[in-house]
């Protein structure tokens, strides 16, 4: 919140289209959508003029995951409709994307849809070498999958690649990275 607010101060567009990001994901990850709906609704008109990373669809489709949350569905699918108008340019950017057009579906009950943008996911973050994504894919691939022997490989991976990115870790770092139970949900 203080890097919004600072880079709001200093009419920073870019970074503050970064922070408000930033705040918005950490805000659905607490599971405070109304927060996070009131942050990416002053997010969106910045990205116009500001939005120098791409982010725009990941953004939209950030909000269609908090309107899934607080059962405003039908604008949910509308925000995921915009999200779907916006290509990003960056491989790990639409690898993003994805990751948060699964977790708007996922929200929206529309658990095939969810698994196959997993899946699109996966690939790219595989041929990318992007290992947190990778985790993320697996982790999330590990609740949306209904055949219990592919939900298990999912969480066995998920969680070996936890343990790996945590070594690189702090011990109190590692600690709280591995608290969130990655493929353990």
């Amino acid at each position: 919140e203080e890097a919004v607010r600072l880079t709001a101060e200093v009419q920073s567009g870019e970074d503050e289209v970064l922070a408000r990001a930033t705040l918005s994901r950490v805000l659905l990850d607490q599971d405070a959508p109304k927060k996070a709906l009131d942050e990416l609704d002053v997010l969106v008109p910045l990205l116009d003029t500001f939005d120098t990373e791409g982010i725009a669809s990941q953004v939209h489709a950030w909000r269609a995951v908090a309107l899934a949350r607080l059962d405003r569905e039908v604008e949910a699918e509308a925000a995921l409709e915009r999200a779907a108008t916006i290509e990003p340019e960056w491989p790990l950017i639409k690898v993003r994307t994805d990751l948060a057009f699964a977790e708007a579906l996922r929200a929206l009950g529309r658990r095939d849809a969810a698994r196959e943008r997993l899946q699109k996911s996966l690939q790219a973050a595989e041929a990318h070498g992007y290992r947190h994504y990778q985790l993320a894919a697996h982790d999330g691939l590990s609740v949306v999958v209904t055949d219990d022997t592919t939900r298990a490989r999912h969480s066995r991976v998920a969680s070996a690649l936890a343990r790996s990115l945590a070594a690189n870790l702090t011990r109190e770092d590692a600690s709280r990275f591995l608290a969130r139970g990655w493929g353990t949900r």
